[in-house]
């Protein structure tokens, strides 16, 4: 979403609760699309690997589901949906041994 967009939709929110709701938001679906290189059948992971991304990113759509304007200050429910699941291991075998992360282009992921 183009940055001007992202103001003017946050322009609308007049409760900073919301605002802050659409932040997560944001984020979260950043974090999707950024992710969906793991459900790929022919990105080089593992059947088992393949499925902790799965769970992740259910984790990501289902934490939006928990948060409310009442709840969002609730330091527990903040950005609790999990552990980025680490590709390391399988870009070690790909490669012979690094792990750099560049054979999936992911080289801004945490292991």
């Amino acid at each position: 979403m183009p940055e001007e967009n992202i103001e003017t939709k946050l322009e609308l929110f007049s409760d900073p609760k919301e605002k802050k709701i659409f932040h997560f938001r944001q984020f979260r679906n950043q974090t999707l699309a950024a992710t969906d290189w793991s459900q790929l059948s022919d990105n080089g992971l593992t059947d088992e690997k393949r499925e902790e991304w799965k769970v992740y990113r259910q984790g990501l759509r289902d934490y939006m589901k928990k948060i409310t304007v009442d709840n969002i200050e609730d330091e527990e429910l903040n950005w609790d949906w999990g552990k980025e699941p680490s590709f390391q291991e399988e870009q070690a075998k790909l490669e012979g041994g690094s792990n750099e992360g560049e054979q999936f282009g992911q080289s801004n992921f945490k292991g």
